[in-house]
């Protein structure tokens, strides 16, 4: 191999997967070594327990479909296991992704001498924490020592944009792959590409066209051959999965001509009964039978355009990304709906890899790590530069760390090729900046000169850096709000959807029981959310950091002190870590950050009681004749319909369609839960004003010029909202005046006093009576001296043991408040 640096990127599809490498100055695909470039994400197991993967396993799809598997990626994160009964073996969808990982790592080596030990991972824009959690898994299992995750879109932008120097202002990358839909908002300003937003489902894609195609079939050899199939029924599996490969190949191949017909290689046997399968189908038929798929994405497209105050005139071009973005209806409904056409100048199934490839050149990541080796007497510098610039002239600051040489260096110069910068001298802290000139698109490779005062050369280390010229990239944006579940079933926001990655967030919260020390089963869980909602139910959990009895020297007592943090990268993986004051002690362990697995007898009560909630707001939507809730009302029959759908293919054996199945009912119920709230504000208008008119009354009294201002501009908006039947508005604007009226009343010197009263009324429901009674006691000593100081932690340590009457279902069974 060649001595310098190569940067290897993955891209990890639900159909197909592909590897690029970028070598400074151009990215290559991949070929794989079973022809082409793509490598069908296909795992095959045989009896005697060989492994294959990709185009050689997709072989054995029909020939032998229980021991061969693919769509395993959106059960990454989940507690499913995928069978090979042959071999008498489980595997989890981490183990099968670090097998394509594997196959796509050997393609490296055949073609470039070396097997990467460090690259970038494309994940899709609105992955789960558990699902990233589960590509950094999987990629271990393949013998990769270090990965980045990028999101799909972004690795897509930073390709097209590198290829591309007209890219100006707002475009798209609209990126629909097997099994996920993302579409990303960016602009280019002189070099540099910032994402402004994305959004997604991780449930639509080609798959999903897929379906539609097969259940057209099916209800064609209903008709036409008398040949009925249930997707509920488990004798029926194989041949519906024979049905859908040749869907997914008549979809195809529709693409590119006008008819065709969808047939299987061999006839279908079924109750003793041989069918020959082939169904005709055109160009148009197709394009109708997918039309609801690209109109969902097309949903999500614009939700994101509006929600950034903006319309499809706005945006300059359409970078189209996956394979079913080939198909004529999506290329059409796309050129009618934005003035810039949709661009096919980059290839559409290899864009992701190329930008991953480049991430890893802009984030330092070389292939292969290179150990720094120290030479002795040599002055051990500290560098700040970037790996990569749209700058041509970027600046590199540095220090001496440590000198080891005799005489103290004085001078530096940057060394590239022909071309030497000036020679720069360190100032009085020791520090020295140098402006460096870069040639454009390519590797530039600099020597370090360290001069002592006399002009002599020093040893130094680093030696040498290397910067790339070419498009940089902002810090993305946060896909999805994360945060903590609390007792009283709300949620602590954590990481706001939209903030810049990586960030790093610390509250500080209370216990709400104890935890005996050396009682194992003794717990208090952090439970840790994803979700748009303010309420725990809402939201997806993704994690659970859990403080054991076992781990602690000493009880944990109720309303003990814990400073929780967590932090997300660039790539969207999570941390969390909790330190308890009281025992000076770390915790990082973070449990359960998995999927659970989809039951089929839970989703269908949720889908009765989600149908009798929806039947209830209807009728009190048309008696009220409110048209904007009857809509929503129709699109969540809708959506209980497409959950039955997805329930069959469960009890089938389709954990995907569960997983997507719970999905939609908690987004349901999200809807339903906003209008309901919003229901009872209306019914409760009385009560609401009185609670009104008291905050009011606070605010003006004892709030500050800007927090009256700020109460004034929420009324405003809440009668707004109100005319709106804005529900989700509605709620918001109350949780502004609350929170103001809260901050109001404390300034009032008897407030402290007033709360006490009300809790020392309630200590017999406290948790522990004995610290409850205590607390009080002290508090009235306090109160007669009138020391108010010394009495808030009084109310606060008193109001932690007091319960709060909720479900600790609502709450994920949090310990924390």
């Amino acid at each position: 191999m060649e001595d310098k640096s190569y940067f290897v990127g993955f891209d990890f599809g639900t159909t197909n997967s592909l590897a690029a490498v970028f070598n400074g100055q151009e990215t290559k695909v991949v070929p794989s070594a079973q022809g082409g470039v793509l490598t069908p994400s296909v795992v095959r197991i045989s009896g005697k327990g060989n492994v294959l993967v990709g185009q050689r396993a997709a072989r054995y799809l029909d020939l032998d479909p229980e021991n061969t598997h693919r769509e395993f990626k959106r059960l990454l994160g989940t507690l499913h296991a995928i069978d090979f009964p042959a071999a008498e073996l489980s595997k989890s969808a981490q183990e099968l992704v670090a097998e394509v990982l594997k196959c796509l790592c050997l393609d490296v080596e055949r073609e470039f001498g070396f097997s990467p030990a460090q690259a970038v991972i494309t994940v899709p824009a609105l992955f789960e924490v558990p699902q990233s959690r589960g590509i950094i898994e999987a990629a271990r299992l393949a013998g990769l020592n270090k990965v980045e995750l990028l999101q799909e879109p972004v690795a897509a932008a930073l390709a097209a944009g590198w290829s591309d120097e007209n890219l100006r202002e707002k475009w798209l990358v609209y990126d629909l792959g097997g099994g996920t839909f993302d579409v990303s908002l960016l602009e280019t300003q002189e070099g540099r590409l910032r994402v402004i937003d994305h959004d997604g489902d991780n449930f639509l894609g080609g798959r999903d066209m897929d379906r539609a195609v097969l259940d057209y079939v099916c209800q064609w050899l209903a008709q036409e051959e008398g040949l009925h199939l249930e997707l509920s029924n488990p004798d029926h599996a194989q041949a519906l999965k024979a049905l859908a490969r040749a869907a997914e190949e008549v979809k195809i191949e529709l693409s590119q001509v006008s008819e065709s017909f969808l047939c299987l290689p061999r006839p279908l046997t079924l109750d003793g009964e041989e069918y020959l399968v082939e169904v005709p189908l055109s160009q148009d038929q197709v394009g109708q039978l997918v039309q609801p798929v690209i109109q969902k994405t097309m949903d999500i497209t614009l939700r994101l355009l509006g929600r950034n105050g903006l319309v499809t005139q706005d945006i300059q071009k359409v970078v189209l990304v996956g394979g079913p973005t080939r198909m004529p209806a999506l290329k059409s409904f796309l050129a009618n709906t934005f003035d810039a056409v949709a661009d096919h100048d980059h290839n559409a199934m290899t864009l992701v890899a190329q930008g991953a490839a480049l991430y890893a050149a802009m984030s330092n990541l070389p292939a292969l790590s290179q150990p720094v080796t120290q030479q002795p007497h040599a002055n051990r510098l500290w560098l700040n530069h970037p790996a990569m610039s749209a700058d041509p002239h970027p600046f590199v600051i540095g220090r001496v760390a440590e000198s080891l040489a005799d005489e103290h260096p004085h001078q530096v110069q940057f060394t590239c090729g022909d071309w030497s910068s000036e020679l720069a001298e360190f100032d009085e802290e020791g520090l020295f900046q140098v402006q460096l000139h870069l040639t454009k698109r390519g590797i530039n490779d600099f020597k370090l000169r360290l001069l002592d005062p006399r002009g002599k050369e020093l040893l130094c280390s680093p030696a040498r850096i290397t910067i790339i010229y070419g498009l940089s990239l902002s810090d993305p944006p946060l896909s999805r709000t994360i945060g903590v579940a609390l007792a009283d079933g709300s949620v602590q926001t954590y990481l706001e959807r939209g903030v810049p990655l990586p960030v790093k967030r610390t509250f500080v919260h209370k216990s709400i029981g104890l935890i005996e020390a050396g009682n194992a089963e003794s717990v208090l869980k952090i439970p840790i959310v994803q979700g748009e909602f303010d309420h725990a139910h809402l939201c997806r959990l993704v994690g659970s950091l859990q403080i054991r009895g076992d781990q602690l020297e000493e009880n944990l007592q109720p309303g003990s002190s814990l400073e929780f943090s967590l932090s997300c990268d660039r790539g969207g993986v999570l941390m969390a870590s909790v330190f308890l004051p009281s025992q000076n002690r770390v915790f990082e362990e973070v449990a359960q950050l998995v999927i659970a697995k989809a039951d089929p007898d839970t989703i269908g009560e949720m889908v009765a009681s989600l149908s009798n909630r929806i039947q209830k707001l209807q009728t009190q939507a048309f008696a009220e004749n409110d048209k904007r809730n009857i809509e929503h009302l129709m699109q969540s029959e809708n959506a209980i319909a497409g959950v039955l759908n997805d329930l069959s293919r469960l009890r089938s054996g389709d954990e995907d369609a569960g997983q997507r199945a719970i999905r939609t009912l908690i987004e349901t119920e999200g809807q339903l839960f906003e209008m309901e709230t919003a229901s009872k504000l209306t019914a409760f208008q009385d009560q609401n004003e009185l609670e009104i008119h008291n905050a009011n009354s606070w605010v003006s009294h004892f709030g500050s010029l800007p927090e009256q201002k700020m109460f004034q501009q929420a009324l405003v908006a809440l009668e707004k909202a109100e005319a709106q039947k804005d529900h989700a508005g509605l709620a918001r604007q109350m949780k502004i005046i609350r929170k103001l009226a809260n901050v109001s009343y404390y300034r009032h010197p008897e407030s402290w006093f007033w709360d006490f009263e009300h809790l020392a009324a309630k200590v017999d429901e406290a948790t522990d009576l004995r610290k409850a009674h205590d607390l009080v006691k002290k508090g009235r000593l306090l109160w007669e001296k009138g020391d108010l100081e010394n009495l808030k932690p009084i109310v606060n340590d008193l109001a932690v043991l007091l319960p709060r009457h909720t479900e600790s279902v609502r709450s994920y069974d949090s310990g924390i408040r």
